[in-house]
This record gives C-alpha cells, sequence and structure tokens, in this order.
C-alpha cells in the first residue's frame, strides 16, 4: 500500500509508526477507494467510446474492456445500449478494424468485439442502431475467415447471415446468384452452416430459412433449364 501511494522513505515511518487498529483503518479506506475507482472507470457508455478510442493500447487492456463492455450491454436497460449508440459501434468497429491488420495476439480481442457487436444486435434498438452505420456489416464480413474458425461462427451468427442473403438475393440473374452464394460457401460458410443451422432460433432462424429457401428456388430454377434444354 506504501509503495503505491508513491511516498518516500522519510515518509513511509512514521506511518509504519501508526498503532495497529489505525494501520487497519487505513488500510481498509485505500482498498474501498481503490474498489470504488475500479468501478467507476467504465460506468457510462462513453466511458467504454473514451477508452476504446485511446491510441496504441495493448491487447490485455483492449480484452479487458472489450470483456466488461460486453458485460455492460448485456446486463443494462435497454437505454444504455442507445446511449452506447453510434459512436460506440464505431470505436467497436475501428477495433475489429485493427485486429484485421495485426498478428494472432489480436484474436481474442477480435472475438470479443464480435461478441459485442452480438449483444448489441440482440434488441432492436440495438439493431436500428447497427444500421445507422453503413459500414457495420461489412467490416463484421471480414470476420468470416475459416482460418479463425471460433471467429467465423461468432460473426456469422452475429449478423453476417443477413448481410449475406441481401447480397445474394439482390441480382436478377440466377447465375450471379448461383455465383455469390458457391463463393460465400467456398470462403468458408460451407464449413459453418450445419453449425449454424443447429440451434438456430429468433433472427438467426429467419436469416437461414432466407438463405436456405433461396437456395433451393434457385436451384430448381437452375436444374428446369436444363430440363426445357432436353
Amino acid at each position: 500500500m506504501l509503495a503505491d501511494m508513491n511516498l518516500n522513505e522519510e515518509k513511509k515511518e512514521p506511518l509504519r509508526k501508526y498503532p495497529r487498529d489505525q494501520k487497519k483503518k487505513m488500510l481498509v479506506a485505500y482498498k474501498f477507494v481503490n474498489t470504488q475507482e475500479g468501478r467507476s472507470k467504465f460506468e457510462k457508455p462513453s466511458d467504454y467510446v473514451t477508452y476504446l478510442n485511446q491510441p496504441e493500447l495493448s491487447v490485455g487492456k483492449l480484452h479487458g474492456c472489450l470483456e466488461n463492455l460486453r458485460i455492460s450491454l448485456t446486463n443494462n436497460p435497454l437505454s444504455w445500449i442507445e446511449e452506447f449508440g453510434t459512436k460506440g459501434i464505431e470505436s467497436l468497429l475501428t477495433t475489429l478494424n485493427q485486429c484485421y491488420t495485426n498478428d494472432s495476439r489480436y484474436d481474442r480481442v477480435q472475438y470479443e468485439c464480435i461478441r459485442c457487436l452480438s449483444a448489441i444486435l440482440n434488441n432492436t434498438v440495438g439493431i436500428r442502431t447497427m444500421f445507422e452505420c453503413r459500414e457495420a456489416l461489412p467490416v463484421l464480413a471480414r470476420s468470416l475467415d475459416a482460418r479463425k474458425p471460433h471467429c467465423a461462427l461468432e460473426a456469422a451468427k452475429t449478423g453476417c447471415m443477413q448481410l449475406m442473403n441481401a447480397i445474394i438475393t439482390e441480382p436478377e440473374e440466377l447465375e450471379f446468384r448461383l455465383h455469390l452464394r458457391s463463393e460465400f460457401m467456398r470462403t468458408g460458410l460451407y464449413d459453418l452452416i450445419d453449425e449454424l443451422r443447429s440451434g438456430a432460433e429468433g433472427a438467426r432462424q429467419i436469416q437461414m430459412n432466407v438463405f436456405d429457401t433461396h437456395a433451393a428456388a434457385d436451384q430448381d430454377e437452375f436444374l428446369a433449364k436444363f430440363d426445357d434444354v432436353r
């Protein structure tokens, strides 16, 4: 405790001579102050945004902040997520982009970023806020990397299925839709699709149904073309 108080030896010496009871009171007060400081470090959404926007944070500090943020996003009322808002999401996306340009030490940071975004997308307030950030889903989609299966699966669960469905179903040309679907499958979705289907519920179940329904319809249309030729 004395070392942490940044006192020189001359000032430490009188404190060492305090009676035992007084030392105990000092220690209790010191622990209380430090506990309160630890609690207040991340209280408001703006605290997280400010912290994440600091340059050159270490991997450990980023990961610790994101873990706390995920818990806050999960346990706080919707008004807290609303206050976190687009600025908060943008700070997460900036951190996620940082992970893409760094080495494997950042894999755990990337994973926690995705889990934070997943917590945001778990309610209508978060979904609305997420879609106000135009770059959100494209940045998240970059985590669909088969070399990082845990990140890829979490990203696919979070919001990438919605993005992929929007991309695949947009073109009018059958061949282009088949090509897009094939490219997504080839770049990592094939390895994840069964796990995504298992236990799917809510919004993810809807997106999986959309994906499967359109895939089946395109397959039928493709086969019908060959039947017409015959």
